[in-house]
């Protein structure tokens, strides 16, 4: 296996832990918008 490089892990991390916070943005985000719907729905209802 090839030495890995120092700061790859670093990278690595803060790579995974910005994709794991916009993937939480983005459920929040679905999860309003849904509600949103909800609420038109319920009015229209």
């Amino acid at each position: 296996m090839a030495p890995r490089e120092p700061g790859s892990a670093v990278v690595t991390t803060y790579a995974s832990t910005f994709h794991r916070d916009h993937l939480d943005r983005s459920v929040r985000e679905t999860r309003s918008l849904s509600e949103v719907l909800d609420m038109r729905l319920g009015d229209l209802g």
